[in-house]
């Protein structure tokens, strides 16, 4: 018999600003505060027929390719015997506390109130705050601080099975079972949640995903296995550009998984400009203004050496100026089949590319990562 509670949702305290006004009232890159990454969002995907869940809170933290969360055995224990009851069907009386039939406090079993599911322990007080096994002893469990077991909802798990500290959301399925190892959409089949191995929701940070992941509905997850991703306000980072736990540039794409670019100049532009979907020239432009330019910050401003007025310097060497951004920008905007001007070029003042977007004139800065219509403004 399947015991459920009524779901309760926790809301994200989530907000990210996905366009911002440059020239026309168009969208660029927009830059993740918590973790350093830069979105595109030309490309979401979404998903049919996948189990959802409810949003989930964030915690605010950020941790690198975390590898603990909620202890478990390696090996399940054994499966046990336990009495169900229900007030309705059963009879009896509940005082909140005790369940009695027939005179005998009922211990060591399940319990429904008409409402909430109860495990009586062995003195008949309700199980309350922590994660246990399921009866059949492999799957994990929880009852909440009112001893209710928690189904179709998070929780905010704050001791784990052998007693130990912890400060963990997890999700529990319909039957009560804590999700493990899986991917799942959220409601709006917009955003991915990646629980764990260890049955954690990942909220923050760079990871490897698993090699046996699935999603909620049981089919393997091979294209993510074993690759790296990561996660922002406890949803997969998708369609964007960040530089990883190691510093390296990559591209988070549509599915969350990573991917890293030939490391040549040419390497580098080419797969931002195959990032980069459909829409509006200047949207377009926009988007790959802001990618170099969130590359550039990452890099050190020179005008020095061999390299701080060449793409090479900008994607490779880690060194960008003036002239090196809008090169680089320019490499990008080749690759994009757009045609373009370099604008004070091998001169000592600021420089930016000039091309024609949706049939106007406009320009676009690679080292402030904005483009418009008309003459450049600054």
């Amino acid at each position: 018999m399947k015991r459920r509670t009524k779901l309760a949702v926790y809301m994200a305290a989530l907000a990210i600003a996905a366009t911002v006004t440059v020239g026309a009232d168009t969208k660029t890159a927009h830059a993740e505060e918590d973790i350093n990454i830069i979105r595109i969002g030309t490309d979401a995907d979404t998903s049919e027929g996948l189990e959802t869940v409810a949003k989930h809170p964030s915690s605010g933290t950020t941790a690198v390719v975390p590898a603990s969360g909620i202890e478990m055995d390696e090996e399940t224990v054994g499966a046990f015997q336990a009495g169900y009851y229900n007030l309705t069907t059963s009879g009896g009386s509940w005082d909140g506390t005790y369940y009695t039939l027939n005179g005998t406090t009922v211990t060591n079993a399940f319990f429904c109130d008409g409402t909430y599911t109860y495990y009586l322990q062995a003195d008949g007080t309700p199980m309350k705050d922590r994660l246990t096994y399921h009866p059949d002893g492999e799957h994990i469990i929880y009852f909440d601080e009112d001893g209710h077991e928690v189904f179709d909802d998070f929780a905010h798990i704050s001791e784990t099975i052998s007693g130990e500290e912890t400060n963990d959301i997890c999700y529990f399925n319909t039957y009560g079972y804590m999700y493990v190892d899986v991917l799942t959409w959220d409601p709006s089949g917009q955003e991915i949640i990646y629980i764990t191995p260890y049955g954690v929701v990942q909220v923050e940070g760079w990871f490897q995903y698993s090699g046996t992941l699935k999603w909620a509905d049981g089919t393997p997850a091979t294209e993510y296995w074993n690759n790296y991703g990561g996660c922002a306000g406890g949803y997969v980072i998708r369609d964007a550009w960040g530089f990883d736990w190691e510093d390296r540039l990559t591209y988070l794409q549509g599915n969350g998984v990573c991917k890293y670019p030939e490391m040549t100049a040419d390497g580098v532009a080419s797969m931002i400009a195959a990032s980069i979907g459909p829409g509006t020239d200047l949207e377009r432009v926009s988007y790959a203004a802001g990618i170099v330019a969130f590359i550039c910050q990452n890099d050190t401003y020179t005008t020095e050496g061999s390299y701080y007025n060449k793409p090479e310097g900008v994607f490779i060497q880690r060194q960008y100026s003036c002239a090196g951004s809008t090169r680089a920008l320019g490499l990008v905007l080749n690759y994009m089949g757009y045609s373009w001007t370099h604008i004070n070029e091998n001169q000592w003042t600021h420089q930016w590319c000039e091309l024609t977007m949706d049939g106007q004139k406009g320009y676009a800065d690679g080292m402030g990562g904005f483009a418009g219509y008309g003459d450049y403004p600054y």
